[in-house]
């Protein structure tokens, strides 16, 4: 697994290789990449918006990287509609064995 460290962590890092507009002016990228991000309506948030940066910057190709948050998103809205599928499931069938029960204790009066 990659890790990849936290904005500030890089931007302190890298004062010795850049000058301080340099780390103001990746930071003023950054913000504009996810106001960007937020008018594509792309659900991305700061940070995975770096990771993804970051990773562009360490030569990984964008479009396969939009690939597979693509994918991801894919997966995750999949697996979301099997969860509500599962619980409206077990909501009706707990409502039918209520009734149930009921419809048996109103015979037994």
């Amino acid at each position: 697994l990659l890790q990849v460290s936290s904005t500030k962590e890089m931007a302190s890092r890298s004062t010795s290789a850049f000058g301080v507009s340099d780390i103001n002016d990746k930071e003023t990228t950054m913000e504009v990449l996810f106001e960007i991000s937020k008018i594509l309506n792309t659900g991305l948030n700061k940070q995975q918006l770096q990771i993804l940066t970051d990773l562009c910057e360490m030569g990984v190709n964008p479009e396969a990287l939009a690939k597979v948050v693509q994918q991801l998103k894919i997966r995750k809205q999949q697996q979301s509609n099997s969860n509500s599928h599962n619980h409206n499931h077990n909501n009706i069938t707990s409502r039918n064995k209520q009734n149930d029960s009921n419809t048996n204790r109103m015979h037994r009066k």
